[in-house]
């Protein structure tokens, strides 16, 4: 039986009905990954220049010195260097006195609204190409109808020797309504 020519022809076509329902499925899908990228693109292209930087706030003044730390741990001793000429101790100067803290710096300009950043189009993408998943005749094909089991959209079954498509989650008979697409029409003959 598995070898007849109306076996083969069958799965041929069962294999090229389910490719071109795959086909339809995520085409829209892509369309939308790939206007996510043109925006991305786009995004990337439209940055705007930064807006001016805020004014500095005037220097505050130096702070008195502290308080000498404890001496650590003697070195070991490197080689000698030779001696060079003595300076004259300089005399220390006085402290300043404290700055005032600066104005706060005025915002730079918004950027226009409704644009998403990089990181945003970026995780949309991820979540729409976890969410694409590439299905076999072996994932979709559910055997006989069972008489009130519940089948998602997309599952393939038998009913009465023809090969039927589940359009949207049912758990009717199949030819009874439209929650089911005949794909293979059993023949007069009960030959597919």
């Amino acid at each position: 039986m598995s070898d007849s020519p109306q076996y083969e022809a069958f799965r041929a076509f069962a294999r090229a009905t389910i490719a071109l329902e795959v086909l339809k499925a995520t085409q829209p899908l892509q369309e939308e990954i790939r206007s996510l990228r043109a925006q991305l693109e786009t995004r990337a292209v439209q940055q705007g220049p930064p807006g001016p930087a805020g004014k500095d706030g005037e220097p505050g003044r130096d702070g008195k010195d502290g308080t000498d730390g404890a001496c650590g741990d003697r070195g070991e001793a490197g080689p000698a260097g030779t001696d060079g000429e003595r300076g004259l101790p300089g005399e220390r100067g006085t402290d300043g006195l404290q700055g005032r803290d600066g104005a706060v710096g005025k915002d730079g300009a918004r950027g226009a609204d409704g644009i998403a950043t990089r990181e945003e189009i970026e995780s949309i993408v991820e979540t729409r190409v976890s969410e694409v998943q590439v299905r076999t005749f072996a994932d979709v094909y559910q055997g006989v109808y069972e008489n009130g089991k519940p089948y998602t959209r997309g599952l393939l079954v038998t009913w009465g020797g023809s090969l039927w498509l589940s359009l949207a989650e049912t758990s009717a008979k199949p030819g009874e309504n439209t929650e089911w697409r005949l794909v293979v029409k059993k023949g007069a003959d009960g030959r597919k």
